[in-house]
């Protein structure tokens, strides 16, 4: 019923912006708090992401787009991301209130 989708990808000088779009299919809305985005690179380390921007309420039917900012710099060697939104509440929000995207590819 929620799909997030990461359509781009930036990165300069180390730091990164995911511009990431959700799409709530089902019949009651979901929230996907800021507080609730997890990141973590191919070498298992971990980032924050408070300064990113995203409208944490997704309404039913509808698509909403923001970014994922990274707080700190990706350490080298790192080729790619898992992106996390935790803590998604809502009537139909997935099982474990969790969805991942797998093998986000960072530009070279």
């Amino acid at each position: 019923m929620l799909t997030i989708e990461v359509t781009r990808v930036e990165a300069a000088n180390g730091r990164v912006k995911l511009f990431v779009t959700a799409t709530n299919a089902s019949q009651a809305r979901m929230t996907l708090p800021v507080d609730g985005i997890a990141v973590l690179d191919d070498v298992k380390r971990t980032y924050a992401a408070s300064s990113s921007k995203w409208e944490s309420l997704v309404t039913q039917g509808t698509t909403t787009s923001g970014t994922v900012v990274l707080d700190e710099k990706v350490g080298a060697g790192v080729n790619s991301l898992t992106l996390t939104f935790n803590s998604i509440s809502g009537q139909f929000a997935p099982t474990g209130a969790a969805i991942t995207v797998m093998g986000i590819p960072l530009p070279k």
